[in-house]
């Protein structure tokens, strides 16, 4: 799994649009790998200028709550619990309860 995370950051940055940012997080979302190896990408996620990846954030924040701590990104969510789209917000404050 550690040689994945350095392909998915390159796939991740490479400018196919914002389907590929959308596909990383979905991915990330699904693995239970270290909070500081994500924490990077998800800050850069939280920042996009595309509402849709950062609710895919906050939905694969959500689910990682099942296989790992996710307090390290709490102050990601909570930045994006004052997100001006509501969508967003709802499923931050989710991921934040």
């Amino acid at each position: 799994m550690a040689e994945l995370l350095p392909r998915l950051q390159e796939f991740y940055h490479q400018d196919l649009g914002y389907i590929s940012r959308r596909t990383v997080l979905y991915i990330l979302g699904h693995l239970p790998l270290d909070p500081d190896q994500l924490i990077p990408i998800f800050t850069e996620a939280s920042q996009d200028r595309v509402p849709n990846i950062r609710l895919i954030l906050c939905k694969s924040l959500n689910r990682l709550r099942s296989k790992m701590d996710i307090s390290p990104f709490t102050p990601i969510l909570q930045v994006l619990s004052d997100d001006p789209d509501n969508d967003v917000k709802y499923f931050a404050l989710q991921a934040l309860d």
